[in-house]
């Protein structure tokens, strides 16, 4: 797979995730919060601008 193919699936994949109405979080093997999407700031009530530097084990039930 060419380098331009694999920059297209990466901005179409980051898309789907971006516009889904499902949350999605991902976390560093620390379970530090690396990512997350639009649908995660509206469950949480933290925005990208808020302080993020919390463990995946904060926001579990």
């Amino acid at each position: 797979m060419s380098f331009e193919t694999q920059q297209v699936h990466q901005a179409t994949l980051a898309a789907i995730i971006e516009s889904s109405d499902n949350t999605f979080i991902s976390a560093d093997l620390k379970s530090l919060l690396t990512s997350w999407n639009r649908a995660a700031e509206r469950m949480s009530g933290y925005t990208a601008r808020n302080d993020w530097v919390r463990t995946l084990f904060h926001y579990s039930p």
